[in-house]
Parts: structure tokens; C-alpha cells; sequence
């Protein structure tokens, strides 16, 4: 058995490839002017095409939604002290989100009594600076609506951190007071300084006095032993008495020169150790008092630099981006129409030949079977 028999036995029909290729040379070749030929022919189509799509644009300019307008609050953060803001931006942010507004939404729709969300109010953060930013694109058949409620959201935030300032104005006002208390006191210390200077003063003189004394009764005890002494000297011989007398004075003047000493000791190290204890605690109660002068100006400071949070931009109305007009609209329609259409155009002439290549290669094979 042949081998196109055995094909034919089983319904399958073998055609030889030297038969089949000159039906298929040059199918798929596709030139310049096969593109221009493809345009031409289909002309009709190429043209439909751009027409539907000039439509289109008519019609998407007539029946296009106007662009919203967008609504926008700028609030700008209160400062504590040294650029602290009173709140973080992220926790301002989910205060807004999570209370604020929804409380004021909450109450707007028990108001108008509806129960379907209507309005959206967004909250972002610029990338710098310390300011909040809320903002809602809506028409402007309700912007009263719409700044209405950014109005009640932001005098939310004003009022709660009104109460932070006023929070840390009472805790500065308190510093203060307590570092007022200390200069007080520490002037009231310094008030006293004089007066035990003035005590000290007049211990120096006592002990000056008694030195004098001491001295003067010295010199004098010490000349009645000289007269003493002259007295045995001239008898020749120290009597019991004598002896006696020139003893006691000699122990008397020891006696006064121990004192003596002891006054001098005192004048010399402890009064001056005093004196030098008064300068260096009036230099320590002076710098005490610099450093809480130093304190409640730095409260002062504080105080004077509190800024509150504020509107930046009141809630406002702004423009809205620019839309195409109907020429650009529908010359962008008809430009995609054209890009469209140019691609199209040889891909169904692509689909038509192949088809038509498909018909004539199975015209083909059927003829070789009854052949």
C-alpha cells in the first residue's frame, strides 16, 4: 500500500510540499505600498473609524462632570517652647481623623437627617513646615456646606489646643512662683550678711580692747617686778616675802601673756576666717540669685514665646485645575481615532488575507483528494 493510499484509508489526505508551495509564496510579505494599497482599499473603514472616535469626543465634552473645587484649611501648629510643637503632626492627624471629623460629620448628617456618607474631609501633612492641611474637592453648589464644616473641624483643634497653651502657661506660672520664692529667700540670706558682719565687728574691737588691756596690765605687772627685783637687789638678800611677790608676778605675767596669745589668736585666724566666710557667702548668695534671675527670665521666655495654633489659611474656596476645551477634547479623541485607525487598518487586512490564503489552501487540498 502506497503511502497516499494509507492517508486516504483514514480519512487524511497528504499533499506533497512541492504541490503546496507555490499557493503560499510570498503570503506574508508586507511593503510600503502594500500599506498604502491597504489604506486606500479600506479607505472606508479607516475613515469610519476616526468618525467614531470624533464622536466620541463630542460626546464626552458634552456629557464630561465639570472638575470640583477644592475646598482647603490650612492650620498651622501652636509651639511650646524651643520649636516643640504642642502635638505631633501624626497625632494631630489622627485626632483629626478618628474624632474631629467624624463628630462633626456625625452631627451634620443628624442634622439634615441623613444616614449615607456625603461628605469627605481630607487631612494631609506637607512634606515641610509644622502645618496641617485639610482639604475637600467637592462643586460649588456646596461650598457653604463644605467650608461650614472645615470651619467647626478647625475650631475643634483651635479650642483643644487653646486649652494645651493655657495647660503650660499655669505649669510656667507655678516655675515662676517657686523660683520667685527662692530669690526671696536667698536675698532675705543675703539681707543678714551685714548684720553679722556688724557683730563681727564689734567682737574685733572687744578682742582689740582686751589685747590693749592685756598688754597695758602686762607692761604694769611686768614693772613691778623690775621694782621688785631692784628692791632685793638693793637689800642684798630676797626675803620670804620677796620671793613670794616676784613669783606671783611672774606667774601673773604668764598667765596674762597665755591669754594674751589666745585674744590674738582669735583677732588674727578666727575673726579673719569669719570675715572671709561672709565674702565668700555673699559671692555664693549673689550667684544663686543670677542663676534664678536667670530662671525666671527663661520662664518669662517661655511665656512670651507660646504661640497658639492658628489659621494659616481660613477655610476657603480655591480655584479649580484648568479642563480641556471642546477643540483640544475633540482633537484628542480624533488623534487617537487616526493612531487607532492606522494600526487596524493592516492588521484586518492581515486577518483578511490570511483568511482568504486559508479558503484557497483548503480549495486546494480538496481538489488533490478527488484528483
Amino acid at each position: 500500500m502506497t503511502v497516499n493510499k494509507w492517508f486516504d484509508s483514514i480519512g487524511w489526505h497528504y499533499v506533497y510540499m512541492s504541490d503546496f508551495t507555490p499557493q503560499t509564496e510570498g503570503q506574508f510579505s508586507f511593503s510600503l505600498t502594500d500599506y498604502i494599497n491597504s489604506l486606500f482599499k479600506r479607505r472606508i473603514f479607516f475613515g469610519s473609524v476616526i468618525f467614531i472616535f470624533f464622536l466620541s469626543g463630542v460626546v464626552h465634552y458634552v456629557i464630561r462632570p465639570e472638575l470640583p473645587f477644592p475646598h482647603v484649611t490650612t492650620i498651622e501648629i501652636g509651639i511650646e517652647s524651643d520649636n516643640i510643637l504642642l502635638e505631633d503632626l501624626s497625632t494631630v492627624k489622627t485626632k483629626l481623623e478618628e474624632a474631629f471629623i467624624p463628630s462633626v460629620l456625625q452631627e451634620h448628617s443628624i442634622q439634615e437627617k441623613y444616614d449615607v456618607v456625603r461628605y469627605k474631609i481630607n487631612v494631609k501633612i506637607p512634606d515641610v513646615g509644622k502645618t496641617i492641611v485639610l482639604q475637600t474637592d467637592a462643586p460649588m453648589e456646596i461650598t457653604e456646606t463644605i467650608l461650614a464644616l472645615h470651619t467647626k473641624v478647625a475650631n475643634l483643634l483651635l479650642n483643644s489646643h487653646q486649652q494645651l497653651i493655657e495647660i503650660k502657661r499655669r505649669e510656667l506660672d507655678q516655675e515662676k512662683f517657686k523660683a520667685e520664692l527662692v530669690l526671696e529667700e536667698l536675698k532675705e540670706q543675703e539681707a543678714t550678711i551685714p548684720q553679722r558682719q556688724k557683730f563681727v565687728n564689734e567682737k574685733e574691737k572687744l578682742l582689740k580692747k582686751q589685747i590693749a588691756e592685756l598688754q597695758k596690765i602686762i607692761t604694769d605687772t611686768e614693772v613691778d617686778r623690775s621694782i621688785a627685783l631692784n628692791s632685793g637687789k638693793e637689800k642684798g638678800s630676797f626675803d620670804q616675802s620677796l620671793s613670794t611677790t616676784l613669783l606671783l608676778l611672774d606667774k601673773t605675767i604668764s598667765d596674762y601673756r597665755d591669754r594674751l596669745r589666745s585674744f590674738e589668736e582669735k583677732l588674727n585666724l578666727d575673726i579673719t576666717k569669719e570675715y572671709y566666710v561672709f565674702l565668700q557667702e555673699n559671692a555664693e548668695l549673689k550667684r544663686a540669685q543670677r542663676e534664678q534671675e536667670q530662671v525666671i527670665y527663661s520662664i518669662d521666655f517661655q511665656k512670651q514665646n507660646l504661640k497658639a495654633t492658628r489659621l494659616l489659611l481660613s477655610p476657603s474656596r480655591l480655584l479649580r485645575p484648568p479642563q480641556l476645551g471642546p477643540k483640544q477634547d475633540i482633537a484628542l479623541f480624533t488623534g487617537l481615532g487616526i493612531v487607532l485607525a492606522l494600526f487596524l487598518v493592516p492588521l484586518v487586512d492581515f486577518i483578511s488575507t490570511t483568511r482568504n490564503n486559508a479558503r484557497e489552501t483548503t480549495q486546494f487540498v480538496t481538489q488533490k483528494k478527488d484528483a
